[in-house]
């Protein structure tokens, strides 16, 4: 039976905003306060999820979660009808109305963690929804995804939906951003790599991911094979907030700097210990590639596909302005496509940031809830309701 990968993307809201909220991420305090374009953010997305369609990928798009999410305000004592509530946030708790009007859940990467059928002791895919613990903004999100993917993922013959895990900081999990998995091709068996951050070895930013949190999404998910990894304390103070801020996998190849993970070199000695295939390992080092010069351009938040038996890249066009990052490009990968994706990229998230993986066997995505499913009429339609009612600034 054929496997495809599925590449969920979430549609960015109607309130896509530069808000400032994500701590230890360097765009987004960056472009605090700065004027958005929610149309033309929306569009940007769209328009790279019709190019992953084009190709004959399998490409999904999700709706954003409702904003204002007024439920917050009125269990902290704010009462009134929407109006007024909001006319009371503006006036009296300005960071309050930015959290409950953020548009974060466009980053679908943080939605869940996936596990494909083939992994799994069951033989089904299971899906955890992240709690998103680590920012107030992004904890909202959680109720959202797990009513969204119940329905999304309904048929409980192939689907186990895990709700998110206890809203504590010894089990902050931030979703399939800090979550890779390598295999000889799509419908074999995987390996899964789980990446966690240590807080106690942080002197600046605090690491999205605990490791508690990726043990207890690999047992729920009752997997065969998974290895759990240390970010580079380094990095994480330097921005890489996310593990996919700074590596990224697809089948047998992985791409990633040689700082990305703690005691690196042993991790991947571990990763061809547990794998049956040979490893295309491109790593890059600080030399050819800067830690800071990774999190400007964004390099390794792309998205790597397969199309027939050829790797194609998906790049934010911010790499087109490094000629260091164009090099190793051009050393690495034959099919390079670049998307401009300045209004996602301002708030730290790139393409990578904007999809979830996830591999699924025909009669596995033929159970989906298929309205999900992005075609030629789909893609007009929404194009068309996003240019009536998205605002431009």
């Amino acid at each position: 039976m054929k496997t495809w990968e599925l590449n969920i993307d979430g549609l960015v809201g109607p309130t896509h905003n530069y808000a400032g909220l994500g701590a230890g991420n360097l765009a987004s305090l960056a472009h605090q306060d700065e004027v958005s374009n929610p149309k033309l953010a929306a569009l940007e997305g769209l328009k790279k999820m019709k190019f992953c369609h084009d190709l004959g990928l399998k490409q999904a798009v999700m709706p954003p979660a409702f904003r204002p999410d007024l439920h917050i305000a009125r269990t902290l004592g704010y009462t009134g009808n929407d109006s007024k509530i909001l006319e009371t946030l503006y006036h009296s708790e300005p960071k309050l109305l930015k959290v409950v009007t953020s548009a974060s859940s466009m980053w679908t990467a943080n939605s869940a963690t996936v596990s494909p059928s083939t992994d799994t002791i069951d033989g089904k895919v299971h899906l955890t929804i992240a709690n998103l613990n680590q920012n107030l903004h992004r904890s909202i999100e959680a109720p959202f995804y797990e009513k969204l993917f119940r329905k999304l993922f309904s048929n409980d013959q192939y689907f186990t939906i895990h709700q998110s895990l206890p809203k504590h900081h010894d089990y902050n999990d931030e979703g399939a951003a800090n979550h890779m998995r390598l295999c000889s091709s799509y419908g074999e068996p995987g390996l899964e790599i789980f990446i966690y951050g240590d807080p106690t070895k942080q002197s600046k930013f605090t690491p999205r991911q605990s490791k508690k949190a990726s043990e207890a999404v690999a047992r729920l998910h009752r997997l065969e094979r998974a290895l759990f990894v240390q970010q580079h304390p380094e990095v994480v103070d330097q921005g890489v907030f996310h593990n996919d801020v700074i590596a990224v996998s697809n089948q047998k190849t992985l791409f990633l700097h040689e700082k990305a993970w703690l005691q690196q070199e042993e991790a991947l000695l571990r990763i061809t210990d547990n794998i049956d295939f040979n490893l295309n390992l491109i790593q890059i080092t600080e030399e050819q590639l800067s830690v800071d010069e990774a999190v400007q351009s964004y390099l390794f938040n792309s998205q790597i596909v397969t199309v027939g038996s050829n790797n194609h890249i998906i790049l934010p066009s911010h790499c087109e302005e490094s000629p260091k990052v164009l090099e190793i490009l051009q050393n690495n990968f034959q099919n390079r496509h670049f998307f401009n994706l300045h209004q996602s990229m301002r708030n730290g998230g790139g393409p990578a940031c904007l999809r979830l993986r996830t591999e699924l066997r025909e009669n596995e995505i033929n159970a989906l809830h298929q309205e999900i499913l992005l075609t030629d009429t789909l893609y007009d339609t929404l194009y068309c309701w996003i240019q009536e009612h998205f605002r431009d600034e």
